[in-house]
């Protein structure tokens, strides 16, 4: 499935700017959903989660300025169009920090799923 851009929830962002603080929980797993809702800097759930999973590599995994996270949805779970995905900290309820659209992708009975998100980090300078 292609890398799709997200959006960091105003949640996500607070949950970054604590773990520079050495602070928060670490994002720990990833969900799918059928919703299609745009993502917005608001959202505090995906609009129809169908599955959430560990992820593959807990906390994430640095690569240079980004942070990237894995998770696989094995066969049979899942099941249904993929159109969207996020990350939270925890297996139910927590908090979303990034949300995007993805797909559409039939994951059916007979179908695994691997997916990444990455958050990139950007320097601004300012004058």
């Amino acid at each position: 499935m292609p890398q799709d851009p997200f959006v960091l929830t105003s949640v996500g962002l607070n949950w970054l700017l604590s773990r520079l603080k050495g602070q928060g929980v670490p994002i720990s797993h990833m969900a799918i959903g059928i919703g299609s809702t745009s993502p917005a800097s608001t959202d505090t759930a995906l609009d129809n989660e169908i599955a959430r999973v560990p992820l593959t590599n807990p906390g994430g995994t640095i690569l240079g300025d980004s942070m990237v996270f894995d998770a696989e949805y094995p066969i049979g779970v899942g099941i249904g169009t993929v159109m969207e995905a996020g990350l939270f900290d925890a297996p139910a309820g927590g908090n979303l920090i990034a949300r995007c659209l993805k797909g559409p992708y039939l994951k059916d009975n007979a179908t695994g799923l691997s997916l990444t998100m990455t958050i990139q980090i950007q320097s601004i300078a300012t004058p």
